[in-house]
């Protein structure tokens, strides 16, 4: 009788233990998954399996079009317009090297640097980076520096879209690697870690670059780019006192190479015509000839 009341007892635990598994398996299954399995991301987060790991692989959810949380944001951050400034000087200066120390010093005064600078004898470029708010105060001063303006050009470039777009693409790279972040502590062999590692790395280099472009755009908007072309003006050349002196070397001189002159054309002419020459020397030979026999012997000839 006493074994009876204690094997009673407990078959009846066992078969409700039996019992209560059988009905709340599937519960408990559904919320905290089988055995070894990672939990998927929550239903407000669209996600794409990766077949070769098997795991969930998150996405970022693209904004609805009546959803304006993620527009609000992106012009929260870009409350102005984003502009590139470029401007071309050409200007013709007195000394190359006084320029460039006052054009260094006009950048430095307005916030700005200089980014490089090629100086030749009589003319010099340098390239400087000066606020963009700065721009038409700064524009001023560099044309004070040149006597004469010879040209001016400017070029502007707006890249708030652009910025706005890589904007929106880092937000929703970043969205994608905290769930690959998350993912990466639910793994739980080895190959599914290399997965989720590999497509980590995938996206950290994306946002790498994008944030490198953002801030490349930041930097060229803040500070614009003056290039100045400089020209040195030739000094006048005063002519000296007249010295006599220094006359009549001068005419000596002259006359000098005048004569050489004279006498290189008579030289050329004289070789140049020996073909007249050596003819009118026969010619004036036999003249001679024939004069002497045409007077008698022991004749002279009358005195005029």
């Amino acid at each position: 009788m006493r074994r009876l009341m204690l094997v009673l007892p407990a078959a009846i635990v066992i078969i409700g233990l039996a019992v209560g598994v059988a009905l709340l398996g599937p519960h408990l299954s559904a919320t905290f998954g089988a055995p070894g399995a990672l939990v998927r991301p929550q239903p407000d987060v669209p996600a794409a399996s990766v077949p070769e790991a098997g795991l969930a692989a998150p996405r970022a959810s693209q904004p609805g079009p009546g959803s304006g949380a993620p527009d609000r944001a992106g012009q929260a951050q870009v409350t102005d317009r984003m502009i590139i400034y470029n401007v071309t000087l050409q200007l013709e200066v007195e000394r190359i090297r006084v320029a460039l120390a006052r054009i260094e010093q006009v950048a430095q005064t307005a916030g700005g640097y200089v980014v490089g600078s090629n100086v030749g004898e009589n003319q010099a470029q340098v390239t400087i980076r000066v606020p963009a708010a700065e721009l038409n105060r700064t524009l001023e001063q560099l044309r004070a520096v040149g006597g004469k303006v010879k040209s001016e050009q400017l070029s502007s470039r707006d890249v708030t879209e652009e910025f706005s777009d890589l904007s929106a693409q880092l937000r929703n790279l970043q969205a994608v690697e905290a769930q690959y972040l998350a993912l990466l502590q639910q793994a739980r062999t080895v190959d599914e870690i290399l997965k989720v590692r590999q497509r980590l790395d995938e996206i950290r280099g994306q946002i790498e670059r994008l944030q490198g472009r953002i801030q490349f755009l930041q930097r060229q908007s803040e500070m614009a780019a003056i290039t100045l072309i400089l020209t040195e003006v030739p000094a006048a050349q005063e002519g000296p006192a007249w010295d006599p002196v220094q006359a009549i070397v001068a005419a000596w001189n002259r006359s000098l190479v005048f004569l050489a002159r004279v006498a290189d054309v008579a030289v050329q002419a004289l070789v140049f015509l020996w073909w007249v020459w050596v003819p009118a020397g026969l010619g004036f030979g036999f003249w001679r000839y024939l004069g002497r026999r045409g007077r008698p012997s022991g004749a002279r000839p009358a005195n005029p």
